[in-house]
């Protein structure tokens, strides 16, 4: 039996578009949804910022050397942040 290749395949075959990555989800995968949460977790939203070139070393060792996700040391630099203010000004609301 022949390989499948772009010559001998129907082109109706290499059209057909495959499911990858992780699945849609309906609930933020859709039109309705800020373009922010379209593709990521509950509770979890995509923003930009521009940080200094040492910290974002520094925080991709840590990540590095504690086997986690760097997303995951920033959202803990922030949580840590924000305790400490809140706890020194009160409530944030």
């Amino acid at each position: 039996m022949a390989k499948a290749t772009k010559k001998n395949t129907p082109k109706k075959q290499l059209t057909e578009k495959r499911e990858r990555g992780r699945p849609r989800r309906e609930d933020k995968d859709n039109e309705n949804v800020r373009s922010v949460e379209k593709k990521t977790l509950p509770g979890e939203a995509r923003k930009t910022y521009i940080l200094k070139i040492e910290f974002i070393e520094k925080a991709q060792k840590i990540a590095d050397k504690e086997d986690i996700k760097l997303k995951d040391v920033v959202n803990g630099a922030f949580e840590a942040y924000i305790k400490a203010y809140e706890k020194k000004n009160g409530p944030l609301k």
